[in-house]
C-alpha cells in the first residue's frame, strides 16, 4: 500500500499539536514523537515535526530572554542614572523591575 502524501491541514495540525505538547505539557522532543504517532503521523513524519517544533520554541524562548535582558538593562541603568542625576527621586522602582527583568532574561537564555 502507498502511503499518501500529507495535506498542508495534516502539517499544521501536528505541528501545533507538538507545539503544544513541548510548551503546555512540557514533553520531551521523543514524548512528542510519541504523541504525534498516537496522532496518526508516521514515524519520520513525526520524528521530523517533533524536530522542528522543538527548534521553534527554543528560538521564540531565546528572542524572549535577548528582548529581556534588553529592556531589564535599559530600565535598570535609566533608573540608576536619574537616581545619580540628583533629581528629587530614588527610582527604586525601575532599578528593581529592570534588574528583575535583565537577570530573568540572562537566566533564560539557552
Amino acid at each position: 500500500m502507498e502511503k499518501k502524501p500529507l495535506i498542508q491541514n495534516e502539517i499544521d495540525y501536528y505541528h501545533n499539536e507538538a507545539i503544544r505538547m513541548i510548551v503546555k505539557e512540557e514533553k520531551l522532543p521523543s514524548q512528542v514523537k510519541r504523541g504525534l504517532i498516537q496522532l496518526g503521523a508516521d514515524e519520520g513524519v513525526a520524528a521530523e515535526i517533533a524536530n522542528s517544533a522543538q527548534d521553534l520554541v527554543r528560538e521564540a524562548k531565546n528572542k524572549k530572554a535577548n528582548k529581556d535582558v534588553v529592556f531589564g538593562s535599559l530600565w535598570c541603568v535609566g533608573g540608576t542614572v536619574l537616581t545619580l542625576a540628583d533629581v528629587g527621586f530614588i527610582f527604586w522602582g525601575a532599578i528593581l523591575f529592570g534588574g528583575i527583568q535583565l537577570i530573568n532574561g540572562l537566566v533564560s537564555r539557552g
